[in-house]
């Protein structure tokens, strides 16, 4: 995911910023083409009905998505611990 999305925005695949928001921006989008009313309890709804996207956060296999009692955004086994240093985001 993150090589396709560095095809089309290198300057975002180029590090876990750009990768989260990229993700959170799908994710909202997502959310709310699935919802009936673009009203606050669909966009809600519609936001509960995304589950289960590939993320370019994380390791291959990183799912993004919610549901009814799911609030947490990132899924999967394969998250990825990060760290700054001199600039440049390693992994810890």
């Amino acid at each position: 995911m993150r090589a396709a999305l560095a095809e089309r925005f290198r300057h975002a695949a180029g590090g876990p910023i750009g990768c989260a928001a990229y993700d959170i921006g799908r994710l909202f989008g997502e959310g709310i083409a699935a919802s009936e009313h673009l009203t606050r309890a669909g966009v809600a709804d519609g936001l509960r009905r995304v589950k289960q996207l590939p993320a370019t956060s994380g390791y291959d296999g990183t799912l993004i998505g919610f549901g009814t009692y799911d609030h947490a955004a990132l899924k999967g086994h394969y998250l990825v611990l990060r760290q700054w240093r001199d600039g440049h985001s390693v992994q810890v």
